[in-house]
């Protein structure tokens, strides 16, 4: 069995966007009729689908099926000639396989975006506008911008801060016009002139914009009134000091050694109102401080938690508890596990929420929370439970000692199981000022 596959492309360069069609001729030397697999290589996933599906030809003859592509427009896709190829195998005979490749010739677009910073400039002598490009093409772009008022007679002229723009692939700027007014007014009312942005590129193609600039005159009806109401003030304070009643008699007697004497008196009415004012802070200060001690007096204090739990059974469960007291909320910081029995006993330590630990008589345990402790709230309890229920007769309750010599007691083992739990902690409380909660407490 024989295959032979070829590729063809068309010759004109393919514009992003548009699709275009690649023809596969595939040819059966064999004597059976074959089906191929077809896959294409070489090219974005954006061009087209990956498997293109298979074909069946009759032994002798050929089939020719077309392969629709189409280049994303977009200023990734870069111009020129860009090599691909499809895998042909044979469903019957996987090691039968034909490659055939091609070039798809890429052409170039342009294409240019732009949009105004504002719809409206405003200013006395003039303004600026923005305009805020980007190439979405995927050749260099040689822009050019220009700038001019919609009448001819408007008393208004535009520059553009860089005429010519060379933007590349996928690049963005900035471009600054400058609109100034060339006839300014000291008075009035405002004018909306209109402007025209236009910018062309390579295609000859033109995009315009539009927006208006307001000429303001220097001085607005507001500042007018207020530049009035100011000058009436001045004139009638002028008046009012001129005038023989607008002032009044002060005594005003200077001696050869110091001030006069109503600048004494001025300063000593000062001096009093200083010593008022910081009679009035101390005692405030020392009033908040009694408050402060009256309410730290009956609030509740932090303790240091040391209880030990002790519980001790010959053939049956006993257990100890200690309850946290309402108002505070135990921080536990450690604890220490020891105990001694028979090893069909076991010890288990809970807390409100569950197990804390759990173990056989031959097992001891400690354990710490250092950065972030156990936390209990007020009026709940922790329990240190023992089971040392034979194993024919127990409940089962507790989880037992994984240990195999389970079944087998020492002569010299005791006959009772016994375990002590020493908590290490602080007791909190939960409000007042000698609270201090936890950011991230374990509970």
């Amino acid at each position: 069995m024989t295959l032979r596959a070829e590729l063809i492309m068309p010759g004109d360069p393919v514009v992003p966007g548009e699709p275009v069609v690649a023809d596969l001729l595939i040819c059966n030397d064999g004597h059976i009729v074959d089906a191929y697999d077809l896959e294409l290589l070489g090219l974005p996933g954006e061009w087209g689908a990956r498997r293109l599906g298979r074909v069946v030809v009759f032994p002798g003859t050929s089939e020719q099926i077309g392969i629709p592509l189409v280049p994303p427009r977009s200023s990734d896709t870069v111009p020129g000639p860009l090599p691909f190829g499809v895998k042909v195998v044979s469903s019957e005979r996987r090691e039968l396989t034909a490659v055939p490749e091609a070039e798809v010739a890429v052409g170039e677009f342009w294409e240019v975006g732009a949009r105004l910073a504002r719809r409206t400039v405003k200013g006395r002598l003039g303004a600026a506008q923005f305009v805020a490009m980007h190439n979405t093409g995927n050749a260099p772009a040689h822009i050019r911008i220009r700038c001019a008022p919609h009448e001819d007679s408007a008393p208004v002229r535009a520059r553009t801060r860089r005429a010519k723009v060379v933007l590349q692939a996928g690049e963005r700027a900035r471009v600054g016009v400058d609109v100034v007014n060339t006839k300014p007014r000291l008075w009035g009312e405002s004018e909306s002139c209109g402007m025209r942005l236009q910018i062309d590129w390579e295609t000859q193609a033109c995009r315009e914009l539009e927006f208006a600039y307001e000429r303001r005159p220097f001085l607005t009806k507001r500042v007018v009134k207020v530049f009035l109401a100011l000058a009436a003030t001045a004139v009638a304070a002028a008046a009012l000091w001129l005038s023989p009643l607008g002032g009044k008699a002060e005594l005003k007697t200077q001696s050869l050694s110091g001030p006069s004497q109503q600048a004494q008196q001025q300063k000593a009415q000062r001096d009093r109102e200083q010593a008022e004012k910081k009679k009035e802070a101390a005692a405030g200060k020392e009033k908040a401080e009694q408050e402060r001690k009256q309410r730290e007096k009956g609030a509740l204090k932090q303790k240091t938690l040391q209880q030990p739990l002790n519980a001790r059974s010959p053939d049956g469960t006993s257990l100890d508890t200690y309850r946290i007291p309402r108002g505070y909320e135990l921080r536990l910081a450690g604890v220490t596990i020891t105990a001694a029995g028979p090893a069909r006993g076991s010890w288990q330590l809970s807390a409100h929420h569950g197990a804390l630990a759990t173990g056989g008589m031959d097992e001891p345990h400690q354990q710490a929370w250092k950065d972030n402790p156990y936390v209990v709230p007020g009026d709940k309890t922790i329990t240190l439970t023992v089971d040392c229920t034979p194993e024919e007769t127990g409940t089962g309750h507790l989880p037992r000692s994984p240990n195999p010599s389970a079944d087998t007691t020492s002569p010299d083992a005791p006959s009772a199981c016994d375990a002590t739990a020493l908590l290490n902690g602080m007791l909190v409380p939960t409000k007042g000022p000698f609270a201090s909660p936890l950011p991230h407490p374990v509970a």
